[in-house]
């Protein structure tokens, strides 16, 4: 079961992205602004970012609160529905959730120290 719960996290992006085709036709080209659709592009990577960081649940090297979490799945889904309005929105949305993960988020990654065969202690992430 640990299996198909990874395997969900990882392929989750893949069955989103024809959806945000849906919603978003300039990233099918379908659209004579040059400008939006390079937008559309850049959102919709950013958003499949912060998909990822939801799902797997790390955001700038820490692991993120449950808070977090949803504060980024917000964020993806923001960024993932065309308009300057929810870009705007999810970019001080990004800026919160930064700052949440800097200052508020004190857990740091799982580390453990292991000794090697010379006896060094090696640490592993």
């Amino acid at each position: 079961m640990k299996t198909a719960a990874e395997a969900f996290k990882i392929g989750l992006a893949a069955f989103i992205v024809p959806f945000m085709m849906f919603y978003s036709p300039e990233l099918l080209l379908l659209s004579d602004d040059n400008f939006a659709i390079i937008l559309a592009v850049i959102t919709a990577l950013v958003g499949v970012y912060f998909l990822s960081a939801a799902v797997q649940g790390w955001f700038f090297k820490k692991r993120a609160a449950w808070y977090t979490r949803i504060l980024l799945l917000t964020i993806a889904v923001l960024l993932m529905l065309s308009g300057l309005a929810t870009d705007a929105i999810a970019l001080g949305l990004i800026v919160i959730a930064f700052l949440i993960q800097k200052f508020v988020n004190k857990r740091e990654p799982h580390q453990k120290n292991i000794s090697s065969e010379n006896g060094d202690n090696v640490e592993i992430t």
